[in-house]
């Protein structure tokens, strides 16, 4: 018996260590719907270096982490900033093409993967000869991509919120304030709830929190630096509204206004919608979630002096004076 109890034990901390990673916090619990970051682009340290002579070789270490909750299943990041005539073929390497790297399937944060997706992309080129002393080009990395927002709350449902009677009620109707954001750069900060009788108004405030570019995500080819579109004022700070459920699978949609897409204005925008209210039921509480996406723009850069290699006959030579022996006549 004594022996059955010591296994039963051991087999209790080490399912405890599985569930909590062994850090005693459960990943089950744990909400990744948290932060205003989306995909974060990065050069590696010395690729480029700061400094370099136009007759080394030329190396670009990029790297792509996804930093938010939302799976990019893809996207297109840029390289740009430099005169093309100073690489004349080109910077190359695996899974790059026209100065363009494809993104696919960068996954979001998740209980499975609660570091988010990473990518790393090697490049390099030769430099050309340079017919000056120097050349400071910025490299610049700039990610394109469609990304989504889902906002989840808890709000309280109230048939008769003005009613004088005493009545039981298990909560109460009240704005709701959100903070920490919900794993994507466009956040909702908070619900506003405003009951009647028959009805409750539901008003989002949303905002982007990301510090990127925020456009109607069918424009996502016009992101490009190279694009000679570029991003439109129609089509700069849209965001499409995919869904508002309220209760188990009640679309509330179509009450929405403003019908259609979103536009920020001064980086926020609001969005009300409509319940009405069963008259049947007593106060209850009930889950509220909204779905936004988005094109996306994320970039980095980093400057480079490229330096002319000076010839081997460019040092000045040390001047020796030649001893002139007078001929005594």
């Amino acid at each position: 018996m004594k022996r059955v109890t010591v296994l039963l034990l051991i087999l209790t901390i080490a399912l405890y260590g599985c569930t909590t990673g062994g850090g005693g916090v459960s990943k089950i619990g744990k909400d990744y719907r948290k932060g205003t970051q989306a995909l974060q682009l990065n050069f590696l340290p010395n690729a480029p270096p700061p400094e370099l002579f136009d007759m080394d070789d030329f190396v670009v270490g990029l790297e792509v982490r996804n930093k938010g909750a939302s799976t990019v299943g893809s996207g297109t990041i840029y390289l740009s900033g430099y005169d093309p005539a100073t690489f004349p073929s080109g910077l190359t390497g695996e899974g790059i093409t026209n100065n363009q790297i494809s993104i696919t399937n960068l996954e979001g944060l998740s209980m499975y993967n609660p570091e988010g997706g990473y990518a790393a992309y090697s490049l390099s080129g030769t430099i050309a000869s340079l017919k000056v002393n120097s050349y400071t080009p910025t490299i610049m990395a700039t990610a394109c991509y469609v990304y989504t927002t889902q906002a989840s709350t808890d709000i309280c449902i109230d048939p008769d919120p003005y009613s004088t009677k005493i009545k039981e009620k298990a909560c109460t109707t009240s704005n709701v304030a959100l903070s920490g954001g919900q794993g994507a750069p466009i956040e909702v900060t908070g619900v506003q709830l405003d009951p009647t009788s028959k009805d409750i108004r539901i008003t989002f405030q949303i905002k982007n929190s990301g510090g990127g570019l925020v456009f109607d995500k069918g424009k996502i080819v016009d992101c490009s630096p190279f694009s000679i579109a570029g991003i439109g004022l129609d089509a700069k700070n849209k965001i499409s509204v995919d869904s508002v459920v309220l209760s188990i699978g009640t679309e509330i949609k179509a009450t929405c206004q403003p019908k259609g897409d979103l536009k920020l204005f001064d980086g926020q925008a609001t969005l009300m919608c409509q319940y009405t209210i069963p008259n049947t039921q007593a106060a209850y509480k009930t889950p509220l979630t909204i779905t936004l996406s988005y094109g996306y723009r994320s970039s980095t850069a980093r400057s480079v002096k490229i330096v002319k290699t000076p010839s081997s006959d460019s040092s000045p030579a040390t001047a020796r004076s030649t001893p002139t022996t007078q001929r005594i006549l």
